[in-house]
């Protein structure tokens, strides 16, 4: 760490002191950064992704903590460092239990044991949806009809009891309070997480798709079967939760990003065939399906028989939220099991073309997809820029190397 950036705790520690302690004072040094951004985050009542990393650095970092304050107290220069740190590591106890008691849970002696159980709840309350995240389903509301008529039943009871103006209040509240409780609790379906908002006292929740047991349709709801229990989810359209469900927690579409990289879904046509289509463009490539081959792309990605399998543009979406380094086995795949076509970013090359504006032709060998860009230019355009820059070439093998 540079001069200018140490803290002023460490001020009094000299060159000599450092080096005979090999990194300890550096490490010190970084802890106190880390136990500020730990009191940030158990101030905080719904936490972020960032904010749960921290928990867990915390909780890698805590033992070599300790045992680098023991290692430097030995020497009184590092005495104020090391008292900062000791300062900091008793408010976040103080600070962690409260958030455990706030919660219904015990104390814990230890501030590790402290924030590793602060870190459970909270990857089981999980992240709210953010800004740019696509929710792919969402949980069934109250009936109109039914909040309109218990709100008149209940005022026109009240009402004829208290013989008051004020009654009428007093029915409405009473109405809204009873569908409310009455009310399933209300979730959202992201790309790579089910999340239940928090209702009345209980806490928020969150479920990956991937510890999902069983699915099953029953009424207006799907039934998920998890290792402990089972959660009924509310719904419009079952039959499509289901299949949704059923593709997250599948081999290939297992642990999505949400939000996503850049990426667009554009009609589009084979050269070669003429067959009309989707592509799916992206900083990773071109992904283009026949639309004839939709339902067979959907079997080769899940191996469940799916009672309300997606529509192609749908099934793309899916496959936008993939993390980089999957694009090019799951490309790859289609291409065998689904009469796909699969461009890599670093084998595709862009032909220029009078109604540029409209559409661009993509080619990989002796393949070519065109593009129609519809309401997506701009953000289309900025995607085929960067497929259009130069890659870098492979490093030059080590001299001698592959010689006998």
């Amino acid at each position: 760490m540079s001069e200018s950036f140490r803290p002023h705790e460490s001020s009094s520690i000299d060159a000599g002191l450092r080096t005979r302690l090999e990194g300890t004072i550096e490490l010190l040094e970084d802890a106190l950064p880390l136990l500020d951004s730990l009191m940030d985050v158990l101030a905080r009542v719904e936490p972020s992704r960032d904010d749960v990393a921290t928990l867990q650095e915390c909780v890698t970092q805590l033992p070599r903590i300790d045992e680098a304050v023991d290692k430097a107290h030995r020497h009184e220069q590092s005495h104020t460092l090391t008292a900062a740190i000791g300062s900091r590591k008793r408010a976040a106890h103080l600070a962690a239990n409260e958030r455990l008691l706030s919660l219904g849970h015990d104390e814990v002696p230890s501030l590790r044991g402290a924030v590793s159980a602060v870190l459970e709840l909270v990857r089981r309350q999980g992240t709210a949806p953010r800004p740019g995240e696509h929710a792919l389903a969402r949980s069934k509301s109250a009936p109109a009809l039914l909040s309109l008529a218990l709100g008149v039943v209940a005022a026109w009871a009240a009402y004829a009891v208290l013989g008051s103006g004020w009654a009428l209040l007093l029915g409405v509240l009473a109405a809204v309070a009873v569908l409310r409780a009455l009310a399933p609790k209300q979730w959202v379906l992201l790309p790579d997480r089910l999340f239940f908002s928090p209702k009345g006292a209980g806490l928020a929740r969150e479920v990956l798709p991937s510890s999902m047991r069983g699915l099953a349709c029953d009424g207006d709801k799907v039934s998920v079967q998890l290792a402990d229990e089972t959660i009924e989810l509310h719904c419009e359209s079952p039959e499509r939760l289901v299949s949704l469900l059923h593709l997250l927690k599948g081999p290939w579409l297992a642990q999505l990003q949400s939000p996503p990289e850049k990426a667009t879904v554009l009609e589009a046509m084979s050269e070669e065939t003429k067959e009309r289509g989707r592509a799916l463009l992206s900083a990773e490539g071109l992904l283009f399906i026949p639309t004839a081959s939709s339902n067979v792309a959907v079997r080769a990605l899940c191996v469940e028989t799916l009672p309300a399998p997606p529509t192609l543009e749908e099934l793309l979406v899916l496959v936008g939220h993939l993390p980089a380094g999957r694009w090019s086995a799951l490309g790859e795949h289609l291409v065998k099991t689904a009469d796909a076509r699969w461009f890599p970013k670093d084998a595709v090359t862009v032909e220029e073309s009078a109604n540029a504006h409209l559409g661009a032709t993509l080619r990989c060998g002796e393949q070519g997809v065109r593009v129609t860009f519809g309401k997506a230019q701009l953000e289309t355009e900025a995607l085929i820029s960067q497929l259009k820059a130069p890659h870098p070439d492979p490093l030059p093998a080590a001299q001698g190397e592959g010689e006998s």
